[in-house]
């Protein structure tokens, strides 16, 4: 949480997720995991904390499967779900609009209908935030270079390449805070702040076709006090005490 805070100015915020397909090539494989994309892949969801770094990953659901799926049988959703985290009241985790709204999970106001001017600084505090998973599985991309092409291998073979690569890369950061061997300020996204926009990182030139972003495809129906934490949220980021 404090990490979260002092580099990116959200409070609260003990980790991002977001969930990937990675793609592989199979040979004599049923169509249990031949995605809506029409590619065969596993799901990789990721809870990442400040530093780049994978704090509980769920590797291995069939790229068939409903996205939502995914977050909602993890071994993480039931934690939250049952408060067994030892999280402190007011731990939240932020994601994108494919997971759910609660009031531990904050998700970025729907674009579906006009957005006010707190509802927009909501987002960007949020996406700033949210990037630091995006930024992560960039720094996988950058890496290790199996995920540039479709992974051949075998379905027992991808979840172990999978875990292992999660693994490395945790262990390859460990020497600093915030960077890692071989990658370079410039692969990550920063922040222009002199004109107030963001300076994609190099790995997003990087057509990875072995790891494509998965969409967990959750409605945005949630529980009123759920609404409420987002919007004291929005009212927070609108005070320069948090952010510019």
């Amino acid at each position: 949480m404090q990490g979260f805070y002092t580099l990116w100015n959200f409070p609260n915020c003990c980790s991002a997720m977001d969930g990937k397909h990675i793609i592989f090539c199979p040979s004599k494989i049923g169509s249990e995991f031949y995605n809506y994309k029409k590619d065969y892949s596993v799901i990789l969801l990721a809870i990442v904390d400040a530093n780049y770094k994978f704090i509980y990953i769920d590797v291995g659901t069939n790229g068939r499967v409903n996205d939502a799926l995914v977050f909602s049988k993890s071994t993480f959703n039931e934690a939250l779900q049952t408060n067994t985290l030892n999280l402190p009241t007011e731990g939240v985790f932020v994601g994108n609009d494919a997971f759910p709204l609660r009031k531990n999970i904050m998700k970025p106001y729907s674009m579906k209908r006009p957005l006010t001017v707190k509802d927009r600084i909501f987002n960007y505090v949020l996406s700033r935030a949210g990037r630091v998973s995006e930024n992560a599985f960039g720094i996988m991309i950058s890496r290790f270079q199996v995920y540039v092409k479709l992974i051949p291998l075998q379905l027992h073979k991808v979840d172990q390449l999978i875990k292992v690569t999660c693994v490395l890369h945790n262990w390859l950061g460990q020497s600093t805070m915030s960077t890692f061997p071989g990658v370079t300020d410039r692969m990550l996204d920063v922040e222009d702040w002199e004109e107030g926009r963001i300076i994609p990182g190099g790995w997003r030139l990087v057509k990875a076709e072995g790891m494509k972003n998965a969409t967990f495809l959750h409605s945005n129906t949630y529980r009123i006090n759920a609404s409420d934490v987002r919007d004291k949220y929005a009212e927070m980021f609108c005070s320069s005490e948090v952010v510019p």
